[in-house]
């Protein structure tokens, strides 16, 4: 007879006491916990921020890439690595990782039709029309819509930050932070998106536009005060509660790095190209030998540089622009009672 060696022990758990916190993510997701878990844990009354920066991670890791060549060597030097190689669990979640992010980037290299610094018109004929027809745009010739582009991004994810701690304050039944302190702020941020966008494109702006944004301003103002016990109290804390306006858009102007790294990893490819096709042109006998190394080491080094840059950067906003919208952080992870050494793990499969 089979006797049962499970022990359950109760434990009352103190008011003031943080839970302890374990992810649960899809598949898809689970690599990107490894990108979460850099900033910091969330504590238990707080939403998972893995999924939400999975999505913009890419977005912006892609497009500060946006080369097909660099991404598909991302995507296969991640899938050799994972296949052939035994590595350990948090390797396997980062090449898993840049596997997606190779993904991303060729996805973007292809909507700019780059493939090693080569322009879509310089490539085979055969191939040629195809890639055209999927190409949307040359950042070299129009590159301000990239930089428009940059921006909106911005902008969606600094209101998405917002929008997710309005919904996190509701879940907790905080209406009076959710309303005063969030939604107020979404609707004038969406409302000054209006209004500039209609001014760019010349469209008439509607008088209820600007009515509705003093209005909103009006109620900031009242909101941050509703503390105060002094009218100098209110006006001083209301008033100075709309300086977070300059915070919002000096967020959504950082995103236009995005842009410069974009452009930045075109160049060094094209430069790269010329160089090479030069020395290969102008040395003789060993030129085309030169022209090879050349290539070969200056692919490899702007590959290297500048998906570390876009490694960096599209952290940097994940944790400054976005996470600073909606997360505290400093929560701590669910750990059963289990042997853990502090230099050398042993794995019994």
């Amino acid at each position: 007879k089979k006797i049962s060696t499970d022990i359950y022990v109760r434990v009352e758990n103190k008011s003031d006491e943080e839970a302890p916190i374990e992810f649960d993510n899809t598949k898809l997701f689970t690599p990107f916990e490894l990108l979460s878990k850099m900033y910091g844990l969330p504590k238990a009354r707080e939403v998972d921020p893995t999924p939400f920066l999975a999505m913009f991670f890419l977005l912006f890791f892609g497009l500060a890439m946006s080369d097909i060549g660099y991404g598909l060597l991302l995507f296969g030097a991640s899938i050799v690595l994972l296949e052939f190689i035994d590595l350990p669990a948090k390797s396997k979640s980062f090449f898993s990782l840049l596997m997606y992010a190779g993904l991303a980037t060729t996805f973007f290299g292809v909507l700019f039709g780059s493939f090693f610094g080569l322009s879509v018109e310089l490539w085979p004929e055969s191939i040629r029309p195809f890639m055209a027809g999927l190409k949307i745009f040359d950042p070299f010739e129009n590159p301000m819509l990239l930089f428009t582009f940059s921006i909106l991004i911005g902008f969606i994810q600094v209101i998405f930050g917002v929008l997710i701690d309005f919904v996190v304050k509701l879940k907790h039944k905080e209406y009076a932070e959710a309303f005063y302190d969030r939604f107020l702020w979404l609707a004038l941020l969406l409302q000054v998106f209006a209004y500039l966008n209609l001014g760019y494109f010349g469209v008439m702006i509607p008088g209820a536009l600007n009515y509705g944004i003093l209005f909103t301003l009006l109620a900031i103002v009242a909101a941050h005060g509703r503390h105060a016990k002094t009218l100098l109290d209110f006006i001083g804390s209301g008033l100075g509660s709309l300086f977070q306006i300059v915070r919002y858009f000096g967020d959504v102007l950082s995103y236009s790095r995005l842009f410069a790294l974009g452009l930045a990893t075109a160049i060094i490819a094209m430069v790269v190209n010329l160089v090479g096709g030069l020395v290969g042109e102008t040395v003789p006998v060993i030129g085309g030998f030169l022209m090879a190394i050349i290539i070969v080491l200056g692919h490899i080094f702007n590959l290297f540089i500048s998906s570390f840059g876009a490694f960096v950067h599209s952290m940097r906003l994940q944790f400054i622009e976005f996470f600073g919208n909606f997360f505290e952080g400093g929560g701590r992870e669910f750990s059963p009672l289990r042997f853990r050494g502090e230099y050398v793990e042993i794995l019994n499969d």
